[in-house]
């Protein structure tokens, strides 16, 4: 991996996570682009900043997320990055996933894709 994608792919996924944990709805909404594509748990696909706000405003309060960096890849328009995630729930209970993301130049996500592994105690 390059180091300066490296570098910033941590930065990105370190913000993620931070925001999530501190329940920062404005920072959250932050790190995407306004039409920023998402899928993860939701029913459908989510479009925009305001649908994925509303998306993390709807989490379990206490909710927490790691992110473990597998590949960051520098783009012509920006980054790509894999991550194995995990997520903490209040109750005790753990989701698993593995994150795709596609970030601008600034550092926005514009595309956040969660493939889950499933729940475990």
């Amino acid at each position: 991996m390059n180091t300066t994608a490296t570098a910033t792919a941590e930065k990105i996924l370190d913000r993620w996570a931070s925001s999530i944990a501190a329940r920062n709805l404005d920072a959250i909404s932050a790190l995407f682009a306004a039409e920023a594509v998402f899928v993860a748990t939701a029913p459908a696909p989510l479009v925009g900043q305001r649908q994925i706000r509303a998306y993390y405003a709807a989490a379990p309060e206490g909710l927490t997320a790691k992110a473990t960096l597998v590949l960051a890849v520098a783009q012509p328009d920006g980054l790509a990055l894999v991550a194995d995630v995990s997520f903490d729930l209040p109750d005790g209970k753990s989701l698993q996933g593995r994150l795709s993301l596609c970030c601008e130049k600034t550092g926005r996500i514009r595309l956040y894709h969660l493939a889950v592994n499933g729940p475990s105690a």
